[in-house]
């Protein structure tokens, strides 16, 4: 029987193809979510970790990291000459943080425990929840290998401040 690491890094190929958007954000599915663009960059011999590149192309400003999804942990790499300032905002009001970051202490590469909810190969999604500290903070993560769509969405109203505080750290 294959496992849905079998099943995910089959369809790379597909996900091999998908692009960048430019311009504007891809449109987010509810309030609560924030999308990006991703492409996969590694992880084609069909082993984890796939590393993803990441990108938000916001209102005067764009965002701009990689994403490791390995089947315990996800890695949050910053990209030199990302500028997060209109993914963050639309992070402050998806995960109903009550404030943003003023000085987030920048770090090059965040891990952080994580457990693969699902895959629905027919879709191509990947569900992923992250854990923030010791029980600060968790967000869903969803990545699309078909379409070449990511997402945060919120999981709870109190982890915002601090999830957003973290992300900050490296997108």
């Amino acid at each position: 029987m294959r496992s849905w690491a079998g099943s995910v890094l089959a369809a790379l190929t597909v996900a091999l193809s998908a692009g960048h958007a430019n311009g504007a954000p891809p449109k987010s599915p509810d309030r609560y979510t924030v999308r990006f663009t991703t492409r996969v960059i590694s992880g084609s011999d069909h082993s984890l970790p796939i590393v993803f590149d990441a990108r938000y192309d916001g209102p005067g400003s764009a965002a701009h990291f990689e994403i490791t999804l390995t089947n315990k942990r996800v890695g949050l790499i910053a990209v030199d000459g990302s500028n997060p300032a209109s993914f963050l905002a639309a992070l402050e009001k998806a995960l109903e943080a009550k404030r943003l970051p003023l000085h987030p202490r920048r770090v090059n590469r965040l891990d952080v425990d994580a457990v693969i909810l699902d895959y629905k190969k027919s879709t191509g999604w990947i569900y992923a929840k992250l854990f923030f500290g010791n029980d600060q903070g968790e967000v869903y993560l969803n990545l699309n290998l078909k379409t070449g769509l990511g997402e945060f969405s919120e999981k709870d109203i109190d982890y915002g401040n601090y999830v957003l505080a973290q992300l900050a750290r490296v997108v």
